[in-house]
């Protein structure tokens, strides 16, 4: 119906523009949600603290933070960040005109990893503005006790420990798959990674060669290490005189040929 009254370029400037303000809707919501749970305070009306129509609030998000952040910090815990950085970023991928499709399997990809997350920080102790004791959570530390308990007969008063590792594995494994990572961002990734560690192996084994030759050269007088033998020796080796005859010859051709010149021109 619009490509009757509108042109083609006008219909595709305002389909960009709507996509890029769904993508900045995303990452304000995202934005919001993390800084609602890391200014959470259990003073703030919420499901479970009533408040006064003249209380303060602390949450910088106001009302709807406060309430928000009070659910998932009882629920899930600091994991419950997680969620607010997945949706930043979809909308990130938005305004870049990446594909976060299918979004469904986005959406349960992202539930199954801030669960993951919640089991994985329920061994972190919580600070004492919290109400709970455990960073995950009421819903992380109830998910920790009940698999732990399949595997208590197995790994005894190790239990916990070793599951909320395995589950923080797990956690960053689904991760890259609930952000909506492609093949070739993966390629990318992993070329960048490469490049690191190897740089950062190149460096350590220079730096370890280099603290042995020093050791050896002050240790042992009669010790040479192998990049200063080099310099010696390039220090040593005489300077080749210029071949002044070579010069000559090349001065004596260059005036034979302009007296040939001048004797064309004169015929």
């Amino acid at each position: 119906a619009l490509s009757a009254f509108l042109p083609e370029t006008v219909q595709a400037f305002v389909a960009n523009r709507l996509m890029d303000g769904f993508g900045l809707i995303l990452i304000g919501l995202g934005l919001g949600l993390v800084i609602a749970l890391l200014t959470y305070h259990a003073g703030d009306p919420s499901w479970n603290t009533a408040g006064t129509n003249d209380q303060a609030i602390h949450n910088w998000v106001g009302v709807p933070g406060a309430y928000v952040a009070d659910l998932l910090w009882q629920t899930v815990g600091i994991a419950g960040s997680i969620f607010g950085f997945l949706i930043g970023f979809w909308g990130w991928r938005v305004i870049r005109r990446q594909a976060v499709r299918p979004l469904s399997l986005r959406i349960i990809l992202t539930i199954v990893t801030g669960l993951l997350a919640a089991i994985a920080c329920a061994r972190i102790p919580a600070a004492s503005w919290m109400n709970h004791p455990w960073m995950g959570g009421s819903g992380g530390v109830l998910m920790l006790d009940s698999i732990a308990h399949w595997f208590a007969p197995l790994l005894a008063e190790y239990a916990h420990s070793v599951v909320a590792l395995f589950a923080a594995a797990l956690m960053i494994m689904t991760l890259p798959f609930a952000m909506g990572i492609d093949g070739d961002e993966w390629r990318a990734i992993a070329s960048a990674l490469w490049g690191v560690f190897s740089g950062a192996v190149m460096a350590l084994t220079h730096a370890a060669l280099s603290f042995y030759d020093w050791l050896r050269h002050y240790s042992d007088p009669d010790y040479v290490a192998p990049q200063r033998a080099r310099k010696a020796q390039a220090r040593a080796k005489p300077r080749r005189a210029p071949i002044l005859g070579h010069e000559n010859d090349t001065d004596d051709e260059a005036a034979t040929d302009e007296d040939q010149d001048e004797e064309d021109i004169e015929e």
